[in-house]
């Protein structure tokens, strides 16, 4: 008799989301490039979406997954000067880490890695927050 319409609290955050995002968007057109850039955001949605793809909708693998694809972004121009790498190198490094995780988790290895993977996260945010407090 009294429940909460999912379905319509769904569609009304998302909808929200998209209000902010394009918020974001038309204000960084306006304020940053003075007209409409076509690659204006640098495809970072879909590493957003990458990066979810592959942490499983997880918030403390998504945060340490988002930190190592950030890193390893912020380190291609550095690659490129200091040891004459192409900056390209940390993107096709991601591709390999989204190829690696489709593979194992649709063979049969999925279990096996899957328990490993969670494991090495918990140890990995449990000292992260042991650090912190």
């Amino acid at each position: 008799r009294y429940y909460i319409n999912a379905d319509k609290y769904i569609i009304y955050s998302f909808s929200l989301a998209g209000a902010i995002a394009g918020l974001a968007g038309g204000i960084q057109a306006i304020s940053f490039y003075h007209k409409l850039v076509p690659s204006i955001s640098g495809g970072f949605g879909f590493l957003g979406i990458l990066i979810e793809l592959a942490s499983s909708q997880k918030l403390h693998t998504s945060l340490i997954v988002s930190f190592l694809f950030s890193g390893m972004i912020s380190a291609g121009p550095l690659l490129q000067i200091e040891y004459d790498i192409h900056s390209s190198v940390p993107w096709l490094l991601q591709a390999f880490v989204i190829a690696a995780w489709v593979f194992i988790s649709y063979s049969s290895l999925h279990i096996k890695s899957a328990y490993f993977i969670r494991g090495l996260t918990n140890k990995i945010t449990t000292n992260l927050l042991g650090l912190i407090k």
